[in-house]
This record gives C-alpha cells, sequence and structure tokens, in this order.
C-alpha cells in the first residue's frame, strides 16, 4: 500500500543489556538475562509513549505511571498487561523484528516470544 512502512525492521544484536528505543517505528528493543525481546513502545492502558529509565533498569510510562521490568512485565500502575510484544527472530546475525504482528502482553506465546542471546 502506499505510504506504508516496512513491516519487518532489521536490528543489530545489543553487545549489552539494557533497551534501546526506535521512536520512528515505535519499538523498544530490549536485552535483559540473556533474551532479547521486541516491545511495541505504547502503554498497553491508553497508548502512551513508555520511557525507558536506566538508573532504575525499567520501563515507565509517564502518563498514569505505570512501571514494567525490561522485558516489559508489568510491575504496577494502571496499565491492565504487560507490554505488548512483536515475534522477533535471529537471521544472518541481525534480529528481524515483525511490527505487523502484536502480541498481547501476558497473552498466549508472550512468554516465549523472544530470542536467545550470548
Amino acid at each position: 500500500a502506499a505510504g506504508a512502512g516496512l513491516a519487518t525492521l532489521s536490528y543489530p544484536i545489543p553487545t549489552a543489556d539494557g533497551a534501546t528505543i526506535d521512536r520512528a517505528n515505535k519499538v523498544i528493543l530490549v536485552r535483559y538475562q540473556g533474551m532479547v525481546h521486541a516491545l511495541a513502545r505504547e502503554c498497553p492502558h491508553k497508548g502512551t509513549m513508555v520511557d525507558w529509565q536506566p538508573e532504575q533498569n525499567r520501563l515507565y510510562c509517564p502518563k498514569h505511571k505505570s512501571t514494567f521490568t525490561a522485558n516489559g512485565t508489568r510491575i504496577q500502575g494502571k496499565a491492565p498487561r504487560s507490554m505488548d510484544r512483536h515475534p522477533i527472530r535471529l537471521e544472518g546475525g541481525k534480529l528481524v523484528v515483525d511490527t505487523a504482528t502484536v502480541i498481547e502482553g501476558d497473552g498466549a506465546n508472550w512468554a516465549t516470544t523472544g530470542v536467545k542471546v550470548g
């Protein structure tokens, strides 16, 4: 379709734990406990863009103060569930993320959506 962005994005594998925010595509790439996850940046509560707080090693929604662990697991706040994830796979030494598909936080396959690294 005209004007549609690419649904599949490619990223280098993060070398250290932490989060990288792709603001243009609303994706948060997180390396945490030997796994890499691709999170949808919108908070599952009202769609506010979530930020990474490296000092606390957590994701934080500035609008209603929901907090999540680095891998998107809900800690507290108004968010009804953990952060949504996108399918991610390793391909040719890169991480490939399918942004057209959303795996709802805490839903079926959510826990297993990620790539083992290192």
